[in-house]
């Protein structure tokens, strides 16, 4: 499909030469009216008889130990590499000449396509009315563009800040339709934290389906922040449920964090405050409310690949906090797309953990970095800058007292075990009363007692897998966001 459409397309600046594949029984064949030359081990071969400049994967569905080799090998050759998109990111079964581009670091982690509930899916959103807030962050947006392929009767995007609100507009404003009418587009610029803005909002649009995706996600940064975090993480989502229930809306999903688990930063504290909530409202009202939890999804605004790729472009050391941290990751789309598959599965209450696979060495991921800047890893020096306020180690998925369920989906999990407390709306109240910003230790010993006050009542054996750096006792100073990994 690439040769040909290449062929057909010349500004796509791709004149395909050859093949390799690793089929045996191809090598010698003719596909396109060019030559299969053979597997990996034949690159040579291939590279001196056709002049070759370049190498593209044209793989999709392979996972990222595949392109991890395809890569290597393509590189110590001395080719340019490239590649087409995952599966998960051909929303419209498009594959052509003009989606070449770059191999990026979440390539080399990609995993298995496995069969999913599409048709669920696609049950609870095609032809209905699908709010999403946080709609121009990098989970929000992903989920606006699947959700739009989906074909909803109306989309509405909520996002506080104006300039990636408008980008996702234009972005799904220019998408063609194929063949059936554009969703109704509708975008507000929004507060979650405003409960009057939202239960306007909610009860005159009447969503079928809310997809929460608003939230303060910097550790370090919201550990100087506490009040913010309360207000945006506890007091936008109490108000945009507080709002659901009253519109009557069946399907909502929290989008939470591995930083919910025996949380050591005010931003995973707050976090798990917002699982209680939906689970909660769920128990109230017997719909399907329901949180899906997942750790840090690569290349998303101000995580560690952008903070990487711009210390290489400056010629600078590449800070990491910790020779040993390591973080469960996901590719946006990959994580975007099952947190859909958790919404079509959802029962009141459940609480959704995504299949995040092995955790990764930070150390390991900026060699590859490196690697695919066409740069020797050895060459590039790393300097260990420490944890930061707030971080651990290592992250986890569940609580010890949980107990990981399968699910029709084998890369979605249920957890069961969890409750929230009898009272915590009025615990959520009584935060939002401190969260003024003139008592952050009062607000910080109380967010803190409560979620380990919780902990303590479950018969297990909690705590943090591996050091962290907390200071939940004493007023954190202001910490400037550094060029260190934002885990």
């Amino acid at each position: 499909m690439i040769a040909r459409s290449a062929r057909r397309e010349p500004l796509a600046g791709v004149e395909p030469v050859g093949f390799l594949d690793g089929d045996p029984s191809r090598k010698g064949q003719r596909v396109a009216k060019l030559t299969v030359y053979g597997g990996i081990d034949a690159m040579a071969e291939a590279v001196a008889l056709t002049g070759a400049e370049a190498l593209l994967i044209t793989m999709p569905a392979a996972a990222g130990a595949v392109i991890r080799e395809v890569t290597g090998a393509g590189l110590a050759a001395g080719l340019v590499v490239r590649t087409v998109p995952a599966l998960h990111e051909l929303f419209d079964g498009s594959v052509d000449a003009y989606r070449i581009r770059s191999v990026r670091v979440e390539d080399l982690i990609r995993r298995p396509e496995v069969s999913r509930l599409g048709e669920a899916v696609r049950e609870i959103i095609h032809d209905r009315s699908v709010l999403v807030t946080g709609a121009g962050g990098s989970i929000g947006s992903e989920l606006a563009r699947q959700v739009f392929a989906l074909g909803p009767r109306r989309l509405l995007l909520v996002d506080r800040g104006e300039s990636a609100l408008y980008a996702i507009q234009r972005e799904l404003e220019d998408r063609p339709p194929h063949g059936r009418p554009a969703p109704q587009l509708s975008v507000h610029l929004a507060n979650v934290a405003s409960r009057p803005l939202m239960g306007r909002l909610i009860a005159q649009s009447r969503p079928d389906v809310i997809l929460h995706a608003a939230a303060f996600k910097h550790v370090p940064l919201m550990e100087a922040h506490p009040s913010e975090a309360v207000h945006v993480n506890i007091g936008g989502t109490m108000a945009v449920l507080d709002a659901a229930i009253a519109a009557g809306t069946p399907t909502f999903v929290l989008v939470s964090t591995d930083k919910a688990v025996a949380p050591t930063s005010a931003m995973g504290a707050t976090k798990r405050f917002a699982e209680w909530l939906v689970a909660d409202a769920a128990r109230r009202t017997g719909r399907a409310y329901v949180s899906v939890r997942f750790g840090n999804v690569l290349g998303s605004t101000g995580s560690v690949v952008p903070i990487f790729q711009g210390q290489l472009e400056q010629g600078l050391p590449l800070t990491i906090t910790h020779p040993e941290m390591t973080r469960y990751f996901m590719t946006i789309a990959e994580a975007s797309s099952l947190i859909l598959e958790a919404a079509a599965l959802g029962t009141p209450s459940d609480v959704f953990v995504l299949d995040m696979g092995e955790p990764i060495k930070i150390v390991d991921l900026a060699r590859d970095l490196v690697r695919l800047a066409g740069r020797d890893p050895d060459t590039v020096p790393i300097v260990f800058t420490g944890l930061r306020p707030g971080e651990k180690l290592h992250e986890q998925l569940f609580y010890d007292h949980e107990v990981g369920r399968p699910t029709a989906n084998p890369k979605v999990m249920l957890a069961r075990g969890s409750r929230p407390p009898q009272m915590v709306r009025e615990l959520a109240l009584q935060l939002l009363a401190l969260a003024d910003g003139t008592d952050d230790n009062g607000l910080r010993d109380l967010l803190f007692a409560t979620v380990e006050r919780r902990r303590r009542s479950i018969p297990a054996s909690l705590g943090s897998t591996g050091p962290i750096a907390r200071s939940s006792r004493r007023r954190s100073p202001a910490t400037a966001v550094s060029s260190g990994v934002s885990a």
